[in-house]
């Protein structure tokens, strides 16, 4: 008979504490994990990758704060590979215990000791983890990418986060990638109901994706559209009251205004935040590329066109905050062949907005919104 596969071990909770000088990361786990350790720095951080490990954890415990630990994040990083991020307030050394003590049957411990240390001596420990593998037509990570076999236009929905990158944290704990994942799903039923386009998800399921993979995948689709969808946020507790509304992007070397640069920034930086590591020169070459590329050619004015379309669209349905209609260089939007957007769908740290977000009603409604802006679309392209 075959042995029966193994069970991944469960993290099923981390605590952060202080003696002295020293800061301790503890981990419980269900079962001794295999696990690798790797630091980071610019800004400095603390990576901790894991083989077969699952999380039940609360999403609150990644605002931990405590001596050398600024917040952690978690959650799977690849097919198979989970990963814990540290942002450390400062340079630090670490002592692990790997050997995961057993405190009792079906229960072990996984003890991280840090401490502070000089810039050189971080900057010399430093080591990469390793990089992700690529989206491939052959890969089980996400859904099939071959280029569509029928006359339909291929629809790439792109929502936003995933996995360890939970992205922004709202009222009442929403997380990001829960909400937009669920507007995707309803925007692909509306879209698939109509029989009208091949449509297709980065991701279908709570599943990283690198903003490479996610612009790899569209290319390799052959896309007709991309619709990246988030949800915004705002750390003024103040601001957080009032801001509210959906906003639209598309892509523009100069951003249309200081919120639309903070965001483009932000956005492109989730890759680094969870410790995936891109080579910055080879990323300058390609912006300036693409962006010069774009700017001679008739896909940024598709872009345009199709984001006056949701802006109207989205208006008529009252889901509009003020001066919509945006721009900014984010990296998912450099796609020299595929016209694509944005778009913020409201505040989740709006109390009053995020309780409205997470209904079946709203998200429904934004979700034919976007459905009915794509059909006026397509029919603008058409012969005349």
């Amino acid at each position: 008979p075959t042995a029966a596969p193994k069970r991944p071990a469960i993290a099923t909770g981390i605590a952060v504490t202080t003696q002295g000088a020293t800061t301790r990361v503890s981990i419980a786990l269900t079962a001794a994990a295999d696990v690798q350790i790797f630091t980071l720095a610019d800004p400095h951080r603390l990576i901790i990758d894991a083989t077969d490990l699952d999380f039940e954890l609360p999403e609150s415990l990644s605002r931990q704060s405590a001596g050398l630990v600024q917040a952690l994040r978690f959650g799977l990083i690849a097919p198979g590979r989970s990963r814990i991020v540290v942002d450390l307030s400062g340079p630090a050394s670490v002592t692990d215990n790997r050997a995961a003590v057993a405190r009792a049957p079906g229960a072990a411990q996984l003890v991280l000791l840090l401490n502070p240390t000089s810039a050189a001596n971080f900057t010399a420990s430093v080591n990469r983890p390793p990089p992700l593998a690529p989206a491939t037509p052959e890969s089980t990570w996400q859904p099939s990418i071959k280029k569509s076999e029928n006359s339909k236009p291929v629809i790439v929905i792109d929502p936003g986060h995933g996995g360890i990158d939970g992205g922004a944290v709202g009222a009442n704990n929403v997380v990001e990638k829960e909400l937009v994942l669920a507007v995707a799903r309803q925007l692909r039923q509306h879209l698939q109901g109509a029989g009208r386009y091949d449509v297709r998800m980065t991701r279908t399921a709570d599943n990283f994706i690198s903003l490479d993979q996610r612009l790899q995948f569209s290319k390799t689709a052959d896309a007709a559209l991309f619709v990246s969808i988030h949800a915004d946020s705002v750390a003024d507790a103040n601001v957080a009251r009032t801001a509210h509304g959906a906003t639209v992007y598309t892509l523009a070397e100069t951003a249309s205004n200081r919120a639309a640069q903070r965001l483009a920034d932000k956005e492109n930086a989730a890759d680094a935040r969870v410790g995936v590591v891109t080579d910055q020169a080879s990323e300058t070459a390609q912006i300036s590329s693409i962006l010069n590329d774009l700017l001679h050619r008739e896909t940024q004015n598709f872009s345009m066109q199709f984001k006056k379309l949701i802006v109207d669209r989205l208006g008529r349905e009252r889901l509009l905050a003020r001066d919509p209609a945006r721009a900014a260089a984010f990296k998912v939007l450099r796609q020299s062949n595929t016209p694509s957007v944005l778009i913020e769908l409201g505040f989740i740290t709006n109390a009053e907005e995020v309780q409205a977000m997470q209904t079946a009603a709203w998200q429904q409604k934004v979700a034919g919104a976007l459905s009915t802006a794509i059909d006026a679309y397509f029919d603008s392209q058409k012969p005349k």
